[in-house]
This record gives C-alpha cells, structure tokens and sequence, in this order.
C-alpha cells in the first residue's frame, strides 16, 4: 500500500516522533511505500527518511493515512482513509478531528476522553521496536544503576536521593538537554528506569524494571511506583502516574527502588513483547482499516440506493400486493413513501 505518515512537528525527538519514526521503520520492513507530511520539518523528519527511504509527501491520493494531530487530519483528509490516533488528554493538538475516518486511543483514558466529546475509537497501545529495544545486558543485583528519564530537575533531584541513599548509582537523561538518539544503549546501561509513557514502556522491552514517576509541566509530582505493583492497570492510563495518582517524593521512590530484583527484568521484557511490540500494533492498524472500509462500502451503498434505486420503488410500491412488499422487507408509511426495513 501507499501509506501516508503524519505529524505537525518533526524536528527533534518526542513521543508522537518516536512512534512515528517507529511506525515507519515497521511499515517499510513490510514492503509498504511510506510518505511523510509534517508541518514542521527538521532533523527528525530526515532521519526518518534517510533510515527507511520514506518520500516526503508530494500532494497524491494514498490508500492510507495514519496520521497524528488534527491539524494534519484537517490537511490530509481527502487524499485517503484517515486514522487520527490521539496521544493524550490534554495537549490542543491531541484532541479529534472531525475529518478523520477513525480514531485510535493509545490507552483506556483516551478513549473516555474521546467519548466525553462523542468521538468513538478503538484503543491500540503505543508500539516499540522491540528489536531495537533489546535487552543485550544482565542486570546488576550489587549496585544497581537507576536511569531518571524524567522531564523535570525537581524529578531528577528526588530520584538521585533515593538512589543514592540506597547505595545505587545514578544517571539522568533528559530530552530537553543531554538526549541520546541510541537512548537504547543508555538504558543498556542501567538497571531500573524511572519515568513516565513510552520512556517506560521502551525500558520494559530492555529487559528493565520501571518505576512510574515523574513532575511534569501540567501535574504535580505523582505516580504508580513500581511496574510489578499492578502494571495493566497502569496501561490503562499511559503509564501516566495517572491511575494511582500517588503524590511521589524521596520517601516513597526509596519504598519502591527496594522492590527490585535482577530477576524481574525477564517479566518486563515480556510485558513489552506482548503488549507493545510494533509488528503487532501496526496489525491492529490494518484490521481497524478493515472495519473503517466496511463503514465506508456500507454508506456508500446506502446513499446510492437511495439516489437512484428507492425513488423507482417508490413508484411500484403502490401497485405491489402487500404480501409481497413483506417478502421483499418492504415497508410503507401513510404517505406512501419507501423505508427499509431491518
């Protein structure tokens, strides 16, 4: 198939780029002709290009478009099926569009989200390259080494003190100042992440216990601590910090670094292979499609029986017996004009 990527900005390393870095790298092993739209162009959108000889989008009709953002959906729309998958519950651009032909929520929150705005949806989780994600190196049971991948200095500071008071060794690595493309190596490197979404869910596929935490922008220090303590239901909200909605600090971050075993890493690879696994989650794209074509066929034979097919019923109808019109699942109100009848 022609397939048509889409995300209003791609210039450096985020989540909605990360997936769609991913979705393409995927799509492109298939044999799909992948292409590339983004209102805003940069060296993420290259990368993408350059690694999976994705196309920029040149303006032709395609026979998918999987696009993040509804300022990409109101763009694309007509140029193919259009499946908006919304991200979170909070940012402007995460919100639906009216023009897409589907939505997809990457967790159950989402998906009530969009459903307070009447928007239905099916709920596909985020995907990882769990090739790329591997787990190349056993974890340490003498002096752990715990990896912040958290947005915030005051996340960072509260997880090196729990750290560092347990005798663990500490890193950081953060988005906005000292990222590493090879972040798969950084987490190599370590032996429990910290952080938040699929930072969390990219660790799992290393083999690496996560403990849900971070401080974001939009909420206050939460989270659900320790992966093992009720992980689906963590899913449930994006690994967010959401569900539990515990206030997190020193104290609490030391209560769940205790929680780690070395063994531990087996269950987390498995997690991410089972529920996160990219081959898996661009399958569950391509079904949803089915159903969207399905919808589409559907209402297009609707609206072409009543343009040219009931009108000439309409006019036989009033000559047919009636035991007939039952026969052919024929009903007729006091006016005389043609229903179908299910």
């Amino acid at each position: 198939m022609d397939i048509l990527l889409s995300n209003e900005w791609l210039v450096t390393t985020g989540g909605t780029g990360t997936f769609t870095y991913t979705l393409a790298g995927e799509l492109t092993k298939r044999g799909h002709n992948v292409f590339l739209f983004t209102n805003e162009w940069g060296g993420l959108a290259d990368r993408i290009c350059k690694d999976f000889d994705v196309k920029p989008y040149e303006n032709t009709k395609v026979d998918l478009i999987l696009a993040n953002h509804h300022s990409t959906v109101k763009k694309l729309h007509k140029q193919g099926p259009t499946i908006q998958t919304c991200h979170g519950i909070f940012p402007f651009l995460e919100q639906p569009s009216k023009y897409a032909h589907g939505h997809v929520a990457i967790s159950k929150e989402v998906q009530n989200h969009l459903l307070g705005k009447n928007v239905s949806s099916t709920i596909i989780l985020n995907g990882i390259n769990c090739d790329r994600f591997n787990s190349i190196k056993g974890l340490n049971s003498e002096k752990p080494v715990v990896l912040s991948m958290c947005h915030s200095i005051e996340a960072h500071n509260n997880v090196e003190k729990a750290a560092l008071s347990l005798g663990m060794e500490f890193k950081k690595l953060d988005k906005r100042n000292n990222w590493k493309w090879e972040v798969e190596m950084e987490i190599n490197n370590c032996d429990i992440v910290v952080g938040l979404g699929r930072s969390a869910y990219e660790a799992l596929a290393c083999g690496r216990p996560v403990i849900i935490y971070d401080k974001r922008h939009y909420s206050s220090s939460i989270g659900d601590g320790y992966f093992l303590n009720n992980f689906m239901s963590f899913v449930q909200h994006n690994c967010s910090g959401r569900f539990s909605n515990n206030r997190m600090g020193v104290d609490e971050l030391i209560r769940e670094l205790k929680k780690y075993k070395p063994n531990h890493g087996t269950i987390a690879r498995e997690l991410a292979l089972n529920n996160f696994n990219i081959s898996k989650t661009v399958d569950e794209y391509f079904n949803y499609l089915k159903i969207i074509k399905t919808a589409q066929d559907h209402q297009k034979l609707k609206k072409k029986l009543k343009r040219k097919i009931f009108p000439i019923l309409n006019q036989l109808i009033p000559y047919t017996p009636r035991f007939l019109r039952k026969l052919g699942k024929i009903i007729v109100n006091d006016k005389g004009d043609f229903h179908e009848y299910y």
